[in-house]
């Protein structure tokens, strides 16, 4: 399973990109863990232990004999808060990985974006990864 937790703006991502976002500020999009930078330029990240409001484990269940998991996202904010801003970099953030790793046999009208500073903080297979190699090419 891959599950998009964060995003990370870099000190470098071009201004006009990066708009309101705050530079090195974790922009979460999944709220199970907390991730932390340290000192070594690594990372470290901790399950979030308690949520604003816990739901009752029966919320979601259609019939209690069943075990149906329903799961909702949304990126919400105040007006220019940086919800489109957020959009916009992770789209240019795929199409820049499409381009550089050859993930399309056909890339078409697909045009690297320079300026692109950016972390995406994620989970796949039950291990959490952050992938640095998504700025741009030297």
């Amino acid at each position: 399973m891959f599950i998009l937790l964060a995003i990370q703006v870099q000190k470098e991502c071009k201004e006009s990109m990066r708009k309101c976002l705050v530079p090195d500020m974790m922009y979460y999009l999944y709220n199970g863990y907390v991730i932390s930078d340290t000192i070594d330029s690594k990372f470290s990240v901790s399950k979030r232990t308690a949520f604003a409001n816990p739901i009752d484990e029966n919320f979601f269940r259609i019939d209690l004999d069943k075990k149906i998991r329903i799961n909702v996202s949304a990126i919400v904010g105040e007006n220019g808060a940086g919800k489109s801003t957020l959009v916009e970099l992770l789209l240019r953030t795929i199409n820049n990985a499409a381009i550089r790793y050859e993930i399309l046999s056909d890339k078409g009208e697909l045009i690297y974006v320079d300026g692109l500073f950016i972390r995406l903080y994620y989970e796949f297979d039950s291990s959490i990864f952050r992938d640095c190699r998504l700025i741009p090419f030297v």
